[in-house]
């Protein structure tokens, strides 16, 4: 899959919330790397964990603008959550296959990143990811 393809797949995923494609786009490998948790988490299954969650967290999402190089793509992009704004960017590796195998993220202001760990700390927990503290 070309870069231009999968952005139109990834597109859908965050914009239509389809997470069969989601789960189509993601490797078995992918090694996932969130900005709430300290080491990155390996595999499809947390990884799509982690994305469905978020998308149903983020209000308002929007992309602004995409950065592509070669097997590699950057997105950068708003939302909200509980009203509070938040920047980011998505840093997306696929393989040959046109598969995620590399997802990394990064978010500011610390206030909202703070109320986005909460919030997935609880999740994972419950989904059984991460231990109880």
């Amino acid at each position: 899959m070309d870069t231009p393809t999968f952005l139109e797949q990834w597109h859908k995923v965050v914009f239509e919330r389809d997470m069969e494609t989601l789960s189509e786009l993601l490797a078995d490998d992918v090694e996932f790397h969130s900005p709430t948790l300290w080491k990155p988490k390996q595999g499809k299954e947390i990884a799509h964990y982690i994305l469905q969650m978020i998308i149903q967290i983020f209000e308002d999402f929007e992309y602004h603008r995409e950065f592509q190089d070669g097997d590699s793509v950057a997105l950068e992009f708003s939302a909200k959550v509980e009203g509070n704004n938040l920047k980011g960017i998505d840093l997306i590796r696929l393989n040959d296959e046109g598969k995620i195998v590399h997802f990394e993220v990064l978010i500011r202001p610390l206030n909202t990143l703070q109320l986005i760990f909460e919030k997935m700390t609880a999740e994972l927990q419950k989904a059984g990811f991460l231990p109880k503290s």
